[in-house]
């Protein structure tokens, strides 16, 4: 995914990313056995990892700097307001069955996903508005372009920051993930109503809203004081 978006665009691929995340959802209402399931699971997966995630957060640090961090947590309170969505998906389970559940779900997602992927794109180096819409200027007056910053991937991969993000989003992916796919299942087992069991759900993914908002604004906060002190440019 992050080489397609380096090679199309970010708008090319999350148009992508729409077209394969709400096929696959819809494919997901017609399996009948284990490797079905197994298979579109894949699509989804590489779906809605073009939809957001990687591709926004490349996106939104052409456009901000300064603001960068509280801007890349404004991009991610998207996956926890998908989680306040639970509750309506049980209701909708119940009341249509998973698979006509499903298939509504697929056509939300395509039609909802449309406009933001039409608009979804890197900053053009000679546009109009200038990062974090601040305008630089040289000791003469004169408006100078921002040059972007960045090193070739292959450089980049073979880094020690690269190495210890990798292993921590892959520590935070898997362990998130385990609440999320066994919360319901197990608060069922112990007496719950499915209801409720979502709806612990949807605290958990407000919860996680806050703290991304939170620790984007003292990254920032960090940030200033470790420039402040010299520490970093």
């Amino acid at each position: 995914v992050g080489m397609v978006n380096d090679r199309f665009g970010p708008r090319r691929t999350v148009t992508l990313g729409v077209f394969v995340a709400s096929g696959a959802v819809f494919a997901l209402s017609l399996i009948q056995n284990i490797w079905q399931f197994y298979l579109v699971m894949l699509l989804i997966s590489v779906g809605t990892s073009s939809v957001g995630g990687a591709v926004g957060m490349a996106a939104v640090t052409t456009w901000f700097q300064r603001r960068r961090a509280t801007a890349l947590a404004l991009m991610t309170i998207g996956g926890g307001l998908a989680g306040v969505m639970v509750v309506p998906v049980a209701a909708l389970v119940g009341y249509l069955g998973w698979r006509d559940a499903v298939r509504l779900e697929a056509l939300v997602l395509l039609v909802a996903g449309i406009v933001p992927a039409s608009t979804t794109r890197f900053r053009p180096l000679d546009h109009p508005q200038p990062m974090d819409g601040i305008t630089v200027r040289d000791e003469d007056g004169i408006a100078r372009p921002v040059v972007l910053w960045g090193i070739p991937a292959w450089q980049a991969v073979r880094t020690r920051s690269f190495m210890m993000l990798t292993l921590g989003l892959a520590a935070i992916s898997f362990s998130t993930a385990t609440v999320t796919v066994l919360q319901i299942p197990f608060m069922e087992s112990v007496g719950f109503p499915t209801s409720v069991a979502a709806f612990s759900v949807s605290f958990y993914a407000m919860s996680s809203i806050a703290g991304r908002l939170g620790f984007g604004v003292r990254s920032e906060e960090h940030t200033s004081e470790l420039q402040s002190r010299g520490l970093i440019s």
